[in-house]
Order: C-alpha cells, then sequence, then structure tokens
C-alpha cells in the first residue's frame, strides 16, 4: 500500500466499496493511513435500513458524511449508490396503539439526506410499504432507479415545486406490490428519459397499470380478458405516449393458489392475464418497440424476499453485471 500511488489506491478501494458499506467502514477502521485514502471512495455505495426507531444511526450518518465534506479533509468523498429501505412505521409497545409512526425529524432526515447526496447518485433503489413525503430536490445524475412496492412518485414528493424527480435516468425498474393502483405515466413524468423499462410482480388485478401501459404504449388493445378469449387489435395502432422508451419488460406475479391433484384443470384468471402479457410483447414487436414477457419468481417473492433479491441486483450493476436487465 505504501509504493502504489494515492489515485490508484483510491480506483482500488472505489471497486472495493460496492457492498453498501462494510467494506468502506471496515478500510476506515484499518489505520489512519488506509482512512486518508479511502477517504472519497468510503460512501461509494450505501444501503441504508431507515426505520422509525432507527433515528440515531440516520443522523450518525448524516453528521459524519456533512463533516467528511468539508474542504480540511482534501477531495470531498461522493455517494454514488444508494439503498433505501423505507420504515416509517413500526409495531407500538403501547396496548392503545397498533403502529407507531416515525416523528417528523425521521422525514427531516431522510430529506436532508437526500438533498446531500442528490447532485452524485448514479442508482438508487427505495423500497417502501407506505408512501412518505422525502423527495424536495431532483436528482441530475441519476441513472437507474428501483422502487419496490411504492404505487406512485408523486406520493413521494414534499416539494409541489420539484420538476422531475430523475431527469436523466435510463433505467426504470418498478415493482408492484400486488395492490391497485400503480401509476406508469406518473413513473415515466419524473423519468421523462428512460429508455429500458421493467415492470416486475404484475398482478392480474391491477387494471389501472394495464391500462396505463395500454395508453403508453398506444396499443389498440383492450383489458386482460375475463372470458378466455385473447382480445386482439380492431383499429390502428394509438400514438405512442412514451416515445422514448425502447424496452419494456413485463413480468407478472406467480400463481399464489396451485392446482389441486384430481381437479381438473381450468384456465384461471393468472393463465389469461399472462396470455394477454404475450399479445401485449407480440404486438409490440411490429411497432418499433421490444417488450419481452418475463415468467414470473417460482414461488411468488414475498416482500421481504423481493428487498434481497432487488439488494443483489443492485450490486450486481455495481459490479458490471447485468442485474435485472438481461434483455
Amino acid at each position: 500500500m505504501d509504493t502504489l500511488p494515492l489515485e490508484t489506491l483510491q480506483q482500488i478501494f472505489e471497486y472495493a466499496c460496492t457492498d453498501g458499506g462494510s467494506t468502506g467502514c471496515s478500510l476506515s477502521a484499518t489505520s489512519r493511513a488506509a482512512r486518508a485514502a479511502a477517504h472519497a471512495s468510503r460512501f461509494h455505495s450505501v444501503a441504508l435500513k431507515a426505520g422509525s426507531a432507527d433515528f440515531q444511526q440516520l443522523a450518525a450518518l448524516l453528521s459524519l458524511y456533512e463533516n467528511q465534506c468539508l474542504p480540511v479533509y482534501g477531495d470531498r468523498p461522493r455517494m454514488m449508490h444508494l439503498y433505501l429501505a423505507l420504515s416509517p412505521m413500526s409495531p407500538s409497545r403501547k396496548t392503545t396503539e397498533r403502529i407507531r409512526v416515525a416523528p417528523p425529524r425521521y422525514f427531516e432526515g431522510i430529506r436532508a439526506l437526500l438533498r446531500v447526496v442528490s447532485a452524485n447518485l448514479q442508482t438508487l433503489v427505495i423500497h417502501a410499504r407506505y408512501s412518505v413525503p422525502i423527495f424536495d430536490c431532483t436528482f441530475p445524475s441519476l441513472k437507474e432507479v428501483t422502487a419496490l412496492g411504492i404505487l406512485n412518485p408523486d406520493l413521494l414528493i414534499y416539494d409541489e415545486d420539484v420538476g422531475p424527480l430523475f431527469p436523466s435516468a435510463t433505467h426504470l425498474h418498478i415493482i408492484s406490490n400486488g395492490d391497485a393502483g400503480s401509476s406508469l405515466p406518473a413513473w415515466l413524468a419524473h423519468a421523462p428519459r428512460a429508455t429500458r423499462v421493467r415492470v416486475s410482480a404484475l398482478s392480474e388485478w391491477d387494471g389501472q397499470l394495464m391500462h396505463d401501459l395500454i395508453g403508453v404504449l398506444g396499443l389498440p388493445l383492450g383489458s386482460p380478458p375475463r372470458d378466455g378469449v385473447v382480445e386482439h387489435p380492431t383499429t390502428l395502432p394509438l400514438p405512442r405516449k412514451a416515445v422514448h422508451l425502447q424496452y419494456i419488460a413485463l413480468q407478472p406475479r406467480a400463481q399464489r393458489w396451485p392446482i389441486m391433484a384430481g381437479v381438473p384443470y381450468r384456465r384461471t384468471r393468472s393463465d389469461l392475464f399472462i396470455a394477454w402479457l404475450k399479445t401485449v410483447a407480440r404486438l409490440s414487436a411490429h411497432m418499433g418497440l421490444k417488450v419481452e414477457y418475463v415468467p414470473p419468481c417460482e414461488p411468488d417473492p414475498s416482500f421481504k424476499e423481493w428487498c434481497g433479491l432487488v439488494y443483489w441486483q443492485w450490486v450486481d450493476r455495481m459490479m458490471g453485471g447485468s442485474g435485472c436487465w438481461e434483455g
């Protein structure tokens, strides 16, 4: 280490700090020399679980990062990749309350952290079971966004005057939480330059998202069928609302009710929905847009399992892999 130029060491440490922060913490605790050499790289990637009871850890991270950005330390550290797990509600110990909502300072801390890192952030993974107002700034350098369990990005905005949140993002991965109300046009409005979009864990019950998909692609196609017949186009294609899109991957949820032995097989709503998705992919191929049908994960992952899967896809992308973008 004593014989390598500082620039070389910084490049090595940047490649090493792609695990969400544990390597950066280890390097800073090795020695004064290692801490100084890893100063600009130790926050290269950060995986943060920000629960309502973790405000002290959140405040400590924010204080440390702001302190390390002071000119006295030389090169300013840059957080390039952020994995943010939000849990603003937690079980309450009081018998009169079923859940405990995070205090206002929790949301203020999240917003402050995002403002500090917004200029340099390249990838962002955010997941939450509840939509919380955390965005009061834009992310001009962000290239990839993954959202798990978030129906509409507008619900995350704190300042109504904020423009498109991700003006330079090219990759957008939306993972549905199985409920109705997902808004694809809203996501695309905040990522106006997105060329590759993936929607995972699609539910046959989310008719709004399917309606949005038809409108975005300009497909002359009806809603997913309920009578066993896949609808085919009867009119000419409509104008596409998102002309910048080049690739869309559609992955439905796995069937949650397995076929029982001895029971005659019948086409379920899930089967019809999958057939409809394949029709969408086939029709789009004739319109200059690649739409790929991705088989569901078997068995159907839980929300916690999706969190783990998304984390490793995030790490894989940092390491130069394809992550979820195999198409």
